[in-house]
């Protein structure tokens, strides 16, 4: 005698279906976002161009590729000032920018950077920078004599010192230690460029300067203070 079990495969299917239907129904109940660079999810990496697949890629092997040599360059963005680019201006405009600095920490003078109508945005920066330090930096200006001012050495003339008291003269520090330009804008005739000066103590000034085109050399027009602060955390 023999008996067996006879097994349903209707049933089966018809739960099969109704599972199917039952996950689709609430996949499609889900509010999804739409796939961010859709391209590159997609896109392959095990390989890069100029390189055998042989090879396992490594960040030295990319970067000493032809490949990442084609790449645009990626700058460091310093955060609250700009991003770090002083090849998006000329090498003039540079220059310009780099000795002003050097002048302005050295306390020398300032007025040859500046065409002649805009002295007086020199004089207002300066009385602004004594001021900002005093309030931001909680220390007074470190000054001998107001840097860029003419004044100030014709009164240190006026004084006669002796030779012997010259040489006794405490002689201050650099006011600043270093200089950072950000990513500039350059067309024919104009320019400007985001600078963050860093003092020895790693407190910070951020400045714009404006430059124009003046007897076919960049000069400055305008500057502007934008920021200042403590420790630079670049």
């Amino acid at each position: 005698m023999f008996s067996c079990n006879v097994h349903d495969k209707s049933s089966d299917n018809a739960e099969n279906v109704t599972l199917k239907q039952t996950v689709q129904g609430k996949f499609d109940e889900k509010l999804w976002t739409s796939p961010i660079e859709k391209d590159r999810l997609n896109q392959d990496i095990s390989s890069v161009q100029s390189v055998s697949k042989n090879i396992a890629l490594t960040p030295a092997i990319i970067n000493s590729s032809s490949f990442a040599k084609n790449l645009p360059p990626v700058y460091p963005y310093l955060e609250g000032f700009s991003l770090v680019d002083e090849n998006s201006v000329s090498e003039q405009v540079r220059d310009v920018a780099l000795n002003f600095c050097r002048s302005l920490s050295s306390s020398e003078k300032l007025d040859g950077y500046f065409i002649s109508s805009s002295i007086y945005e020199l004089s207002l920066f300066l009385l602004d920078l004594k001021n900002l330090w005093i309030q931001c930096f909680d220390e007074p200006f470190p000054e001998k004599n107001n840097p860029g001012s003419e004044n100030a050495e014709n009164l240190e003339n006026a004084e006669n010192l002796s030779e012997e008291n010259n040489l006794k003269e405490k002689k201050l520090p650099p006011l600043f230690a270093e200089f950072i330009f950000g990513h500039g804008e350059e067309s024919d005739i104009q320019a400007e460029l985001p600078v963050r000066l860093i003092t020895e103590k790693k407190n910070y000034v951020d400045v714009l300067l404006y430059f124009c085109v003046f007897n076919e050399n960049w000069k400055i027009n305008q500057i502007e203070i934008l920021n200042a602060g403590g420790k630079n955390e670049f």
